[in-house]
């Protein structure tokens, strides 16, 4: 089954991002969240970047994105550092975010779904209306 092909996305909503945000998405060991700043340059990459995926067709194409997207999102000196292995949050980020794509997947699977059968169920109602008026001109019984 290929890929639902919404009219647009919109991942500043399927993943919970404020465009205006100049905070980390990291998480602090309390499950709150972080207070650091990401830099300029990454919070403009970032939110091209999502402009860009909103704009793509095909989830494969965008799924790809999302680990870079973390990436940019998430602060250098904890939650992206390579110093503080245990505190880098991308894979963990990225996989939610794939997470949350997923899931709105299945809803635009399960609304295409719905949206055939109905539209199935409708031509076979208009099929059996034309059959019975067909069976009365012709004075045939069913």
């Amino acid at each position: 089954m290929s890929a639902p092909k919404p009219s647009c996305w919109d991942f500043y909503v399927i993943l919970d991002i404020i465009p205006e945000d100049k905070f980390c998405v990291g998480e602090t060991k309390q499950g709150c969240r972080c207070g650091n700043v990401i830099n300029k340059a990454d919070r403009y990459t970032a939110n091209l970047l999502i402009t860009q995926m909103n704009q793509k067709k095909e989830l494969l194409k965008m799924k790809g994105d999302v680990e870079q997207l973390a990436e940019l999102m998430l602060c250098k000196h904890v939650h992206n550092s390579d110093r503080y292995s245990d505190y880098n949050q991308v894979k963990k980020m990225s996989s939610r975010w794939t997470e949350m794509i997923d899931v709105k997947y299945g809803e635009i699977q399960k609304k295409n779904k719905d949206a055939a059968a109905m539209k199935a169920k409708k031509e076979t109602r208009r099929v059996e209306r034309i059959g019975e008026r067909r069976a009365k001109v012709f004075g045939l019984f069913f």
